[in-house]
């Protein structure tokens, strides 16, 4: 049975708050090193953002699901342009890499028996408009980062379509992550908006409402190739 994209969009909010709320109730416990990292940014920006980049690389190639909260981050050290640029950054190069590390590895020697049935399907959807399924894949992460690029990497998908279709498709959420980090503030004016009840300005209700827009999206495009691969499997099956 099929999740509606409302049921989906809403998931997608829901894990935002979340990570807003833990953050702002018991970031207390971490609170000096944030404003270390702050202070810090504003002594050194570009060697600090370096060393930031290369650790959000290394986490998501770990398959650690932390793009979300660390292009957050991103936003509220570097501000929205340098912020979201190191999310985008990351995330690509971490997608790329594993695309290249995992048909590298793998070549010719894969047996289909020997992958698993979720995997499986995956591969057998990118045998039918494989751009346009990772990029709607990547525009909001309805499957996990590291299986999008797992399966791609099995399926006859190009380098070439994989690059266009990843970086297209990860600007869009990495960017309104980090808008929503950006219009924090600082750590010290998130924790204090969020004590007084002021945490919902109109930016970060505006890039929440664009998340929920884009997990729509995704459900819908996602569901609308499903129909064209089938359509296309009737057409070719013998009368």
């Amino acid at each position: 049975m099929r999740t509606s994209p409302i049921v989906k969009a809403v998931i997608v909010l829901m894990a935002s708050a979340i990570m807003l709320w833990l953050g702002t109730v018991y970031g207390h416990t971490i609170s000096p090193l944030i404003i270390r990292l702050e202070t810090q940014v504003n002594v050194a920006f570009w060697t600090t953002w370096w060393v930031y980049l290369g650790l959000f690389i290394i986490l998501a190639l770990a398959a650690l699901p932390v793009a979300a909260l660390l292009s957050m981050g991103a936003g509220l050290l570097f501000g929205l342009g340098w912020g979201g640029f190191a999310g985008w950054t990351a995330t690509s190069l971490a997608a790329l890499i594993s695309f290249v590390m995992m048909r590298w590895w793998v070549g010719e020697r894969v047996e289909p028996e020997r992958i698993h049935p979720r995997l499986k399907s995956l591969i057998h959807r990118l045998d039918y408009h494989s751009t346009e399924l990772v990029l709607v894949l990547r525009i909001v992460p309805l499957v996990p980062f590291y299986l999008i690029n797992v399966a791609a990497a099995l399926s006859p998908m190009s380098f070439h379509r994989y690059l266009v279709a990843t970086l297209i498709g990860l600007a869009p959420s990495t960017f309104l992550y980090a808008t929503i980090g950006h219009s924090l503030g600082s750590w010290v004016e998130a924790q204090a908006a969020w004590e007084q009840g002021d945490l919902l300005s109109t930016s970060l209700l505006s890039a929440l409402v664009a998340l929920g827009g884009l997990a729509i999206f995704s459900t819908w495009g996602m569901r609308r190739l499903d129909q064209l691969r089938d359509q296309k499997d009737r057409l070719q099956k013998p009368q």
